[in-house]
């Protein structure tokens, strides 16, 4: 095709081009390599950016503290805070022993008073089955007010004598204490043979830590994903389309940490004395997964589009619940604990955000994009702590490949 513009002729397919544009008043824009930018069509590419998690954490103040621990196919341990009562209780079993304790301590009702109980069986050569124990950590004493009490036991069978090392051995052990408002038990069972040793621990307690308040934190990482979209441009410039994408941040990081080491005198049937307690807990947060299904629109002038996106959102994100404890009355040994909780939370909402994208060449964009994750679920541990996940906040730089 031939065009004269005042003496200039144009043969070059950019003509045709250039003569729509004149045809309907206004010049087509180009970009620096004479290519007329074509956004319409599908798009695949990556991203890479920094993303900002806002979560909220339970630990409240004055909340119930729990540890629980096992060792060993054979070992279970449990702990419990209801209204008015704690309570630990720990098994450990192996063939041919087996041991179990238990603790309670109640402050609610006419009177306050604790319970403990332990029990250990061992028998060699003997079938497991042949080790039976019966625990009742509740008692039938009636309640006294501000107690503390504790209970053992230990068994033994075949201990080894010279070359052979064939035995079974078991101890159980449980202290409870209600005093001043606070009320803490514990329990440890372990029962070992000639092949195997297993274990477990269980703590919890109620009014003696006080851990203050995590509340909302927030933690940042790095934020790596892929994406595909459809897009579709009128002649007026407006651009519409759809598309989806899928991130991750690996990296885990801490959004927070309390703890607490009280000092309390408490009175029981041991005597009067000093409680020294401590412990901590610690929560990570990871993100899995980030992804959305979005619709977007906005408008190319020449190399630059800019656009507005919402869609539904999907997010996977993983916590750990680090603790310890340690507790020592009077002069007795102390009692340490130690436990980590993982839980996963799977989170529905929704997603805006917006971007500007820049013409390369006839079949590559680069973007910049910021996205608005709107999420409102909770996920809670077996110890009572929960985090809930509010937003996430992702800015990144994409790199978009036309296919088509």
């Amino acid at each position: 095709m031939k065009i004269s513009f005042k003496g200039l002729v144009l043969t070059t397919p950019l003509a045709t081009m250039l003569a729509v544009g004149a045809a309907h008043g206004q010049m087509l824009p180009v970009s620096d390599t004479g290519t007329v930018p074509s956004w319409s069509g599908w798009w695949f590419g990556v991203q890479a950016g920094v993303g900002r998690n806002s979560v909220d954490a339970s630990m409240g103040a004055n909340q119930g503290f729990c540890v629980v621990t096992s060792s060993g196919s054979g070992a279970s341990s449990e702990c419990s805070i209801d209204a008015g009562s704690v309570y630990a209780e720990t098994s450990a079993f192996v063939e041919g022993a087996e041991a179990i304790s238990g603790g309670l301590a109640a402050y609610s009702g006419p009177g306050s008073y604790s319970r403990s109980a332990a029990a250990a069986s061992a028998a060699f050569p003997a079938p497991a089955s042949e080790a039976n124990i019966t625990i009742d950590p509740f008692g039938s004493t009636d309640p006294v007010f501000d107690s503390t009490s504790s209970a053992g036991a230990t068994a033994g069978a075949g201990l080894p004598t010279g070359p052979l090392l064939n035995y079974s051995m078991t101890e159980a052990r449980s202290v409870s204490s209600v005093n001043n408002g606070f009320a803490y038990a514990y329990s440890r069972s372990e029962a070992t043979n000639s092949s195997e040793t297993v274990s477990s621990s269980a703590f919890a307690s109620s009014g003696l830590f006080d851990f203050g308040s995590l509340g909302q934190a927030h933690n940042s990482g790095a934020a790596l994903g892929v994406h595909v979209h459809y897009d579709h441009a009128l002649q007026n410039g407006y651009l519409f389309g759809a598309g989806l994408d899928i991130s991750t941040m690996p990296g885990s990081s801490n959004i927070g940490s309390a703890s607490d080491s009280p000092i309390e005198t408490i009175a029981g049937s041991g005597g009067t004395g000093n409680l020294t307690a401590s412990a901590g807990m610690s929560m990570d947060m990871k993100t899995n997964a980030l992804g959305s299904l979005r619709l977007r629109a906005g408008r190319a002038t020449g190399t630059v589009m800019s656009y507005m996106t919402l869609g539904l959102a999907y997010g996977e994100f993983e916590a750990e619940l680090n603790k310890t404890a340690e507790v020592q009355f009077m002069s007795a040994p102390a009692q340490m604990f130690s436990s980590s909780q993982h839980a996963t939370l799977s989170a529905v909402g929704a997603v805006v955000g917006g971007g500007v994208s820049f013409w390369l060449s006839h079949n590559t964009v680069a973007s910049i994009e910021g996205l608005y994750y709107l999420f409102d679920d909770q996920v809670g541990f077996s110890t009572g702590e929960s985090v809930s996940v509010e937003n996430v906040a992702v800015i990144s730089a994409k790199l978009s490949f036309k296919l088509n």
